[in-house]
């Protein structure tokens, strides 16, 4: 039997490289089961903190949602962002279920995998009892340190959505600190305000402006086309259905978007 020793132990080299493929097989399945994790851990940190957002805004400015009797919305508003954290919630909870399963059935699996690859060489008595007992009890040592990776996935799963929370919002903060409006006033023979063809879309690493002229084709726009001239000492109304963008245009205008 192939064998190597160190200080005076002799173990049989078959099983360590067995250990390994072992592990590594456990490892392997364990991102495969709980790899979605990943993307759920990160989506809600995410809807949490919007969820929050609203809470907060909804204290800050409670005297006008009352004024403008705004409560239903408001309230389907956090109804909605609610949802998206059970929803979030309910799925990580399916995949920890699967991920814990393949956990048990690895740790099973792991207290009786020496006992199997040994079984061979003791039923043909090229080894003891003793040497049976001895084996299996340094082996298992060598599988609980390289079944480490298995047993911390879902602290390591943690831990890299909170990194590329930070990470993304250090490039945000980064992206807004090198951002500017792509509007330019031109001045005119008169003191109106007017537009022709503007686009404004929301903040965007590829492009780097957030306010362009002319258009083109971004999923991201908020407004495409816009025509307007205002003349001085104009009423203007601007309306429309929440979030289409109004008061992204007067912050274009302002220079001050985003």
């Amino acid at each position: 039997m192939d064998a190597f020793g160190v200080h005076g132990l002799r173990l049989p080299g078959w099983l360590l490289y067995t250990s390994l493929v072992y592990c590594l097989l456990g490892s392997l399945g364990t991102h495969l089961v709980g790899q979605r994790l990943i993307v759920l851990d990160y989506a809600a940190q995410r809807v949490e903190a919007d969820f929050r957002s609203d809470l907060i805004r909804i204290r800050d400015h409670g005297e006008a949602v009352a004024m403008l009797h705004a409560q239903g919305r408001e309230l389907s508003r956090l109804e909605r962002s609610f949802m998206n954290i059970k929803r979030i919630t309910y799925e990580s909870m399916f995949v920890t279920k699967r991920l814990k399963l393949f956990d048990s059935f690895f740790e099973y699996t792991g207290s009786i995998f020496p006992l199997f690859v040994l079984s061979g060489a003791y039923f043909s008595s090229e080894i003891t009892l003793g040497h049976l007992n001895q084996t299996v009890h340094a082996l298992r040592y060598v599988l609980e340190a390289l079944k480490w990776f298995v047993q911390s996935y879902g602290i390591i799963i943690k831990w890299r959505a909170a990194g590329n929370r930070l990470y993304e919002f250090e490039s945000t903060l980064n992206l807004l600190s090198k951002s500017r409006s792509g509007l330019k006033p031109i001045p005119g023979d008169d003191d109106s305000l007017s537009l022709e063809s503007c686009d404004v879309y929301t903040p965007t690493e590829t492009k780097g402006l957030f306010f362009l002229p002319g258009k083109e084709e971004d999923d991201l726009a908020l407004l495409t086309e816009v025509n307007l001239k205002i003349g001085k000492g104009e009423w203007t109304l601007l309306s429309g259905p929440e979030g289409s963008g109004k008061t992204s245009l007067l912050r274009a205008l302002a220079g001050v978007w985003p």
